[in-house]
Parts: structure tokens; sequence; C-alpha cells
């Protein structure tokens, strides 16, 4: 192989390898542009995350305030329903003691006890 051949080949590689070069610094300054572009994405879907948790966690705090108003009246309406009963069994227990009472007062009287 003379000298001039072998220039030939190492012209030849030089060339080739500087066209592998180019085409790697092509495709890395893409890449770099596409990495930009999903840095927006994920930055602008992070975004949105952060909102519709926000607004999940404003609906949920709603919600969980409407069920403590609503277990709020219910536990009020059953206080008031159980101070009711309460109330009507004092009543009734203290019709039953008259009545005792009245009944016993009226067997005294037969028996000619009093």
């Amino acid at each position: 192989m003379s000298t001039e051949e072998r220039m030939a080949v190492v012209e030849t590689t030089i060339l080739n390898i500087n066209a592998t070069m180019l085409d790697i610094r092509t495709n890395m300054s893409e890449l770099r542009k596409d990495m930009s572009e999903l840095r927006k994405d994920m930055t602008h879907l992070s975004e949105k995350i952060d909102t519709n948790t926000n607004e999940l966690r404003k609906e949920i705090e709603r919600h969980a305030d409407k069920t403590d108003a609503k277990f709020d009246a219910m536990e009020t309406k059953f206080e008031n329903r159980f101070n009711s009963l309460e109330k009507r069994l004092w009543s009734n227990f203290f019709w039953l003691l008259g009545s005792l009472v009245g009944l016993a007062g009226f067997m005294a009287h037969l028996q000619k006890w009093v």
C-alpha cells in the first residue's frame, strides 16, 4: 500500500468520523430541545396536579363541613327527643307513684286503718 493510498484511507476515515460527530452534535441539539419541551410539559403537569389537589382538598373540606353540620343537627335532634322521652318517663313515674299512694290510701280507708 502506497502512501497516497494510506492518506486516502485516513482522509476517508476522518470524513466518516467528522460526519458521525456532526450527526451526534445534531442529535444532542435535538435531544436538548426535546428535554426542554419535556421539562416545560412536566412543569405544566405539576402545576395542574397542584391545582387539582388544592381543588380536591377544598371540595373534601366543604363536604366534611356539610357532614359535620348534619351530624350536629342529628345530635341535637336526638338530644331533644331523649329529653322529651325523659320528661315523659318522669311524668309517668309521678303519675304511677301518685296512683299507688292513692290506691294505698283507698285500701287503708276500706280496711278502716285510717
